[in-house]
């Protein structure tokens, strides 16, 4: 049976980390390492964490302490760092999952002996849930240009990927680039993939309405952030030659840094 590590960075999320731990210590699949990082939250998210893995003796629980908030992908390096499953599992901890997700991507991995599993998920908001159905590529080149062009989501939460992309290829997360950093990681991991599987159903429910995510708060900080992970997409896809294959898509790409800085500038600047 494959050995499955679930990565969980914990910051500012006591609204949401019961029901985020409760779907995750309640899958179905039994071969399960649970890695939560709690990126010194200021909030009681790691008291309400503690109590209710009290009640889940069975699961296999770690939780790491970082001694001051480094962000979202430096904790997600830290839960990397120790994981010792066959295959990683990213999840936000505001978000939930059905509870034989795990199950069916890790079965669906083994059966078909690939390095990523993906499967759509749900956009939940606080009165109703929107189902993201995704276009079917299994292809890794054709996985990377629905990346680039938004037709595959870029987040990590619908993707079980086998642990030996990461170490075999030297890919972690871009520490200080906190915006559109799960999407340059997931470009380098389909690229070193060398079989990728789709599980035609949805699993994961992706909350829409936490004041506090990265995704919803932006910054001039956070911009600069997408800026710099866009440029290290660019300049990964011409290291590998590849750049011309995805020219399309890289315009599509830059046009969305330009988008997101339209959108977020103050028109007071101007």
């Amino acid at each position: 049976m494959l050995k499955i590590s679930i990565i969980i960075p914990v910051y500012n999320v006591e609204v949401f980390i019961e029901r985020c731990a409760r779907s995750l210590y309640e899958q179905t699949y039994p071969c399960i390492e649970y890695i939560w990082v709690n990126d010194a939250t200021p909030d009681d998210s790691i008291s309400i964490l503690k109590s209710i893995t009290d009640e889940y003796p069975q699961r296999d629980v770690r939780i790491v302490e970082h001694s001051c908030n480094r962000g979202l992908p430096a904790a997600r390096n830290t839960g990397l760092s120790m994981a010792t499953g066959d295959y990683v599992y990213h999840c936000d901890s505001d978000d939930w999952a059905d509870v034989d997700m795990i199950e069916k991507l890790a079965v669906q991995a083994k059966y078909e002996n690939a390095d990523i599993v993906w499967c759509d998920f749900y956009k939940s908001y606080r009165n109703k849930e929107v189902l993201v159905r995704q276009d079917f590529v299994t292809l890794p080149l054709q996985c990377i240009s629905h990346l680039l062009s938004e037709r595959m989501h870029g987040g990590y939460w619908n993707k079980l990927i086998k642990r030996s992309l990461y170490t075999e290829n030297n890919i972690e997360f871009s520490a200080h680039a906190n915006m559109c950093e799960d999407l340059r990681g997931s470009v380098q991991l389909f690229y070193y993939a060398k079989k990728v599987a789709y599980y035609p159903k949805s699993f994961y429910h992706y909350v829409q309405s936490n004041g506090h995510s990265l995704s919803t708060d932006f910054s001039p900080e956070k911009l600069n952030s997408i800026l710099v992970n866009i440029d290290g997409i660019i300049r990964f896809l011409r290291d590998k030659a590849v750049e011309g294959i995805f020219e399309e898509e890289i315009n599509y790409l830059k046009l969305l840094g330009k988008r997101t800085l339209l959108i977020t500038t103050n028109k007071s600047h101007f």
